[in-house]
Order: structure tokens, then C-alpha cells, then sequence
């Protein structure tokens, strides 16, 4: 049975017979919405437009399985992943039954597709980009649980908890997250605003959720924090495999974070 590379190999060999491989920009599979109102699939135009900004060709991926070939069918075809945001994820999923009044939108279809395309991800050290929820999917597929609600994060005021939970705009900042250093965010952001890897770096960031990391993946790190909500993960074990709790597709400072992305897509 051909593997995952095995496919996107005789793939790209087809492609090449029209288009020098060189040339071609990387493809990147965006994880979709289901709107339960319309039956639809949707990616907001945001993600989109920050991947073709950086130099990539976005592609949605629809969650119509999560079965191990359909997955494979899909990385198959692939350069990165971007698990976007939405609705919150099932508790299911992490091992609670009990769910908080606060849980909105869950679509356990969505979260069993997604789950399943950030684990193969991983193992097959597919470039991947998590955001806000595309975050805590990552965590939760390699192990790690959620707090259902801020509110359930001992010490969090409910002034700090609101500060996480942003109106339109969402392109301006809403409040500081502390980049670790050494870190693959660090290196990417350091040179606009701090000179050496050793040196802090806060970074302003806008903020539109109410669930956060409890329990951090074993294979993952913390790289970000506001306080005490988790605001950044990675993998060192991993070509590119990093999330983060904001929305920078909104932002200005968005740009150097999509192009080492595409660029670890590119490799």
C-alpha cells in the first residue's frame, strides 16, 4: 500500500510534466467550517488572503471523514496545513463528559477530521499552523486538554478573561503575549523587536476566544503566555508545527509569521 509521501510524490511527478516544480507555489489546506444554517462549507477570506500574500495557493479542506485514507488523500496532496479557528471543540474529544454553558458551535465532525489531519501532520513532519482553535486542536490531538471557559483557569480575574474576548475590529491588538525565547516565534519576530534570541519580547496581538490549553501535549512546548491563559505552542520534533491563540491573519505583524510558514512549506 503506497504511503502518504509515496502519494504526493507520484502526484508532484505528474505535475512536473507540465510545470517545473521549482516554479510552483506551496499548496496549503486551510481546515473549513460547516454552517449548520446553510449545509455549507466555509473558510473565512482572511486565512486565504494571508496565504497567497506570503506566497502560497490556499485550498479549503472539507471534513467529510475522518477516516485514515481520506486523510491520507488529503496530506497526500499537500505542502502545509492550516487548522483555522471556529467553534469549540467537543469535550469528548479530551475526555470529559460534562460540558460548560459557555460551549458554543461544536461539530464533532469537524473535530474528528481535524484531530486526525494534525496528528498524521505531525508524524509525517508536514508544515502546520494552528489557529486559535487550530491551536487547541493541536494540543488535544497529541494528548493535551482544554479549559472549557477562562473562567475555570484558577487566578484569572474576570477583567483579564474579558480581555480575551475581543469585538469587532479584529485588526487591532487586544492585549501582550510573552514570546519565549529561543523559540521558533521568537526567531521569527526578534529582529523588529528585540536584537538577540536571549532577549523579551512581547508581542500585541488581538484576542477572540473563552477556552484555553489546560494541560499542555507531551510533544509540544510552550512558547507564548498571557498571564496565565497559553497563548503559543511548538514542536522541535517537527518541521514547522506551531500554534497560536490570536488571529493573525487580522493583524499587520501577521506578515512574518505566514512567510517562515510558507517558507517551511517551500522546503
Amino acid at each position: 500500500m503506497a504511503t502518504t509521501l509515496q502519494r504526493r510524490n507520484n502526484k508532484r511527478a505528474c505535475i512536473k510534466t507540465w510545470k517545473d516544480r521549482a516554479t510552483m507555489k506551496p499548496l496549503i489546506g486551510i481546515t473549513a467550517e460547516i454552517n449548520p444554517a446553510t449545509n455549507m462549507c466555509e473558510v473565512n477570506h482572511e486565512y486565504a488572503l494571508a496565504v497567497a500574500a506570503a506566497g502560497g495557493t490556499p485550498v479549503m479542506l472539507a471534513p467529510l471523514s475522518d477516516s485514515p485514507s481520506y486523510v491520507e488523500d488529503v496530506l497526500a496532496s499537500l505542502d502545509g496545513v492550516l487548522l483555522s479557528g471556529g467553534g469549540d471543540i467537543s469535550p469528548r474529544a479530551y475526555g470529559e463528559t460534562l460540558r460548560h454553558p459557555s460551549i458554543l458551535g461544536v461539530n464533532e465532525q469537524r473535530d474528528y477530521f481535524e484531530l486526525q489531519l494534525a496528528r498524521r501532520a505531525f508524524v509525517l513532519n508536514m508544515p502546520t499552523l494552528g489557529i486559535c482553535r487550530g491551536l487547541q486542536i493541536m494540543n488535544v490531538a497529541l494528548g493535551g486538554t482544554l479549559y472549557q471557559d477562562l473562567a475555570l483557569i484558577e487566578g484569572i480575574a474576570d477583567e483579564q478573561a474579558h480581555l480575551h474576548r475581543q469585538p469587532k475590529p479584529f485588526e487591532r491588538g487586544q492585549h501582550e503575549v510573552n514570546i519565549s525565547p529561543r523559540s521558533t516565534l521568537h526567531a521569527i519576530y526578534r529582529e523588529e523587536h528585540a536584537e538577540q534570541a536571549d532577549d523579551p519580547l512581547p508581542l500585541f496581538v488581538n484576542s477572540m476566544h473563552h477556552q484555553a490549553i489546560r494541560n499542555i501535549a507531551p510533544l509540544l512546548e510552550i512558547t507564548g503566555t498571557c498571564g496565565p491563559v497559553i497563548e503559543a505552542v511548538e514542536s522541535h520534533t517537527s518541521a514547522f508545527y506551531v500554534g497560536v491563540q490570536w488571529h493573525p491573519e487580522y493583524l499587520g505583524n501577521a506578515t512574518p509569521l505566514f512567510r517562515a510558514f510558507l517558507n517551511a512549506a517551500r522546503a
